[in-house]
This record gives C-alpha cells, structure tokens and sequence, in this order.
C-alpha cells in the first residue's frame, strides 16, 4: 500500500493511493492448518487485484466543504473462474465480477455544534452470471450501475 497527500493553501487537500492484495495466495485450511479442498481453484481462478484511488476536498466556505473521488478495483477471479471457487456454499449461482470504476462527490456543512455531509456514489462494474455450476453453461452478461445518495447529520456536545 503506497499513499500519498498534501494541502494547498489550508484550503484544497488532494489524496492519492495504490494498494495491491494478492487472493490467489490465499490459503483455505480448517483450525488446524490442514488443507481443505478448492486451494487449487484458488490458485488457477484467483488474481492479485490492484486498487487505485484519487480525492479532493476543498473548502469552499469557512463552513462549507465540497469534495470528489474516483476508486478503480481490478478483478479479483479470472475471466474464466466459475463456481468451481465456491465449494463451500449451498448456493448454485456465481458472478464473476470484472474491474470497478467508482465515483465520488459530496458537500459538508460544518457548524459549531451541528454538522451535515450529503454525498453520491455511482459503482460502474461487468460481471459474467452463472446461473448454475456447470462450466459447459455459458455466462450471462450483466452490466452493473449502482448508484446511492447518504445524507448524514449529526451534532456535538
């Protein structure tokens, strides 16, 4: 994990990160430290993922803050995992999520003793939809557009 950030002028903060996590290290083992089976679907389907994300707040007011980010997420199976990765549910479906790309702006309020913060995040993602866990079964292409509005209101004392 690499991150960086500065201010400019007390008035604008600018952010930067890169992380990096390797899944298809990951290691399936009961209390033990035995080996439980599907550790070679981990090792075949599973990939290292990479995640960048940039932000800025500014103060635009002495009270009154704007802000704006993007996260973007690498996939973290394969483009040809399938369910053989989830061995251990009872479910018969799996999405093969692909990479991320996140939005972010949002407004702060920031009084002496109330403060108020409304934000919006879109999530833009594909994903490969297995209905079933048969590899011979071709995937369903679905488009993934999330978008959610929190608005957060609070006091001190």
């Amino acid at each position: 994990n690499v991150n960086a950030g500065t201010t400019l002028g007390g008035i604008v903060a600018l952010g930067a990160e890169y992380e990096y996590a390797d899944y298809s290290s990951s290691s399936l083992e009961d209390i033990d430290g035995y080996e439980l089976g599907g550790q070679a679907s981990i090792n075949e389907f599973m990939e290292g993922v990479h995640t960048f994300r940039v932000g800025m707040e500014a103060r635009v007011a002495p009270q009154f803050s704007v802000r704006a980010g993007y996260n973007y997420s690498s996939a973290i199976y394969s483009d040809d995992a399938y369910s053989a990765l989830s061995s251990y549910r009872t479910s018969t479906d799996f999405n093969n999520v692909k990479s991320r790309n996140t939005f972010t702006m949002g407004l702060g309020y920031r009084g002496s003793v109330v403060y108020a913060d409304l934000a919006y995040k879109c999530d833009m993602y594909k994903s490969d939809f297995y209905a079933f866990d048969d590899i011979d079964l071709s995937a369903t292409k679905v488009d993934n557009n999330r978008h959610q509005v929190v608005f957060t209101l609070g006091a001190r004392f």
